[in-house]
């Protein structure tokens, strides 16, 4: 997981608190590319989806919750050093699509769950 070290440092994070991350668990992601690559249904071959998780996320929510599971001071955020690459477009995103047409359930429907099963063998 990016950002431990800067987490238990102390170290402000850069960008906004308030920018929104769209996330999803890399098992979910890899179930979800083979599912679309094996579609047969008609209308559906050519299709493109969206794949993120079930909830988009602030970076502030994140990263705090993050730092609870370091057992790490909460975040603090240094703007200036923000930009799109950091901060993103403000965009939520939805999965409703990929889960209607490939029936797709996924495993980690949100970052803490994903969170959780990503750093489950590094918390003490």
């Amino acid at each position: 997981i990016s950002r431990r070290e800067t987490l238990v440092s102390g170290t402000p994070l850069g960008g906004r608190p308030d920018a929104w991350l769209n996330l999803i668990h890399v098992d979910d992601a890899a179930r979800a590319v083979v599912t679309a690559s094996t579609i047969e249904a008609d209308g559906l071959e050519n299709r493109m989806w969206l794949i993120c998780d079930d909830r988009p996320v602030r970076r502030e929510e994140f990263f705090g919750r993050l730092a609870e599971l370091f057992e790490a001071p909460p975040p603090t955020f240094d703007v200036a050093r923000g930009g799109s690459r950091i901060d993103g477009l403000g965009k939520r995103c939805q999965n409703a699509r990929l889960r209607k047409e490939l029936g797709l359930e996924l495993l980690y429907p949100d970052f803490e769950t994903g969170l959780l099963a990503a750093i489950g063998d590094q918390l003490g």
